[in-house]
């Protein structure tokens, strides 16, 4: 599997609530390989260098910014509030279709909503291009992790979907906007009360599926 962007798009606010459970977060949401999924990294390519040179990273998306700072401490990662993307990024995953969802309702891999919204900001950061992302037959790959809290990608295609799926990076950003804004319940953390625990995986009609839950990193 090759995932690309040339660019990692603007930042998104966020809100949310729900009620309360004993949960256990010190085990990711499943085995990756009893779903019959392989594990590849990811790569993002782009014009990152100080004059404009194409560069390619590998890594989460938190990894590639610290990448890119390292060889161009002038790379523009600030928000464009000129561009709008921020304030349509965060209604964009209400457009979006959800063909099924698994949001574990009990068990292990909850982790903390704040830290995946801290994830699909790095996504939407950067506003130049369109980001965009290919993944192959029933792979996956880790797109951010910090805090324990990570975002995969994966592909778990139709009988007539497409080898290769070709999307938007923006396009995995709504469907992990969309888990812990609404289509997966979230519980409030008893010991911090600004955090909320959340999980969750939601495949689109072809399907991509987007997974958040806890991860050790």
């Amino acid at each position: 599997m090759r995932l690309s962007t040339h660019l990692i798009s603007a930042l998104v606010g966020f809100v949310g609530l729900t009620a309360a459970t004993p949960i256990d977060t010190r085990a990711p949401a499943s085995d990756f390989a009893s779903d019959g999924f392989t594990i590849v990294p990811l790569s993002f390519t782009g014009a990152y260098g100080r004059r404009g040179e194409v560069h390619t990273f590998n890594g989460t998306v938190e990894e590639v910014v610290s990448q890119i700072v390292a060889i161009n401490p002038d790379f523009d990662l600030s928000d464009d509030e000129e561009s709008g993307l921020a304030r349509r990024g965060d209604q964009g995953w209400r457009k979006r279709v959800v063909a099924r969802k698994d949001c574990g309702d009990e068990g292990t891999g909850w982790t903390s909503a704040r830290r995946i919204q801290d994830g699909i900001n790095y996504l939407r950061k950067v506003t130049r291009d369109k980001p965009r992302f290919e993944v192959g037959r029933k792979e996956c790959g880790r797109i951010s992790c910090s805090y324990n809290s990570a975002i995969f990608v994966c592909y778990d295609p139709h009988k007539d979907s497409p080898a290769v799926y070709d999307q938007e990076w923006s396009y995995v950003a709504d469907y992990a906007q969309g888990i812990i804004m609404d289509w997966c319940p979230r519980y409030p953390n008893p010991n911090i009360i600004t955090l909320d625990w959340v999980r969750g995986k939601v495949w689109d009609p072809k399907g991509m599926v987007v997974r958040v839950h806890w991860e050790k990193c």
